[in-house]
């Protein structure tokens, strides 16, 4: 009987390192100022950002300090998502919360925790 050795697909194993199986991405946002004011607010900055980026995921985290977004990776990447971001103005949502200095990252680890509320299945 015939043996072959095997070519494809051993090197996507390693350790430290975070592997995308279909073509997503994630990104940590840092909206440039707090935004936990603006939870659950209709028209706030939260809602305008997820609008606005069409995350697949997403987690803002409790301190309203970061956001975390998972995203198709076909027509997004860092600098396009901070600019349209950045774009939403200096007086997004009824709090006027100012965008303009947002900064987005294309991430390179991820920790999930089951603590906290979710995940809330809002596409179904």
């Amino acid at each position: 009987m015939a043996e072959f050795t095997r070519v494809n697909g051993s090197g996507f194993y390693g350790l430290d390192t975070m592997y995308s199986t279909s073509q997503i991405d994630v990104y940590l946002v840092t909206p440039g100022v707090d935004v936990s004011a603006e939870a659950s607010v209709v028209e706030g900055a939260i809602e305008a950002m997820v609008r606005e980026v069409s995350p697949l995921m997403y987690y803002v985290a409790a301190d309203g300090l970061t956001m975390h977004i998972v995203t198709d990776n076909h027509h997004n990447d860092a600098a396009t998502l901070q600019a349209r971001i950045r774009n939403l103005g200096a007086t997004v949502g009824p709090n006027d919360v100012d965008l303009t200095g947002a900064t987005v990252a294309l991430g390179n680890q991820m920790t999930v925790a089951a603590a906290g509320t979710g995940p809330v299945q809002t596409g179904d």
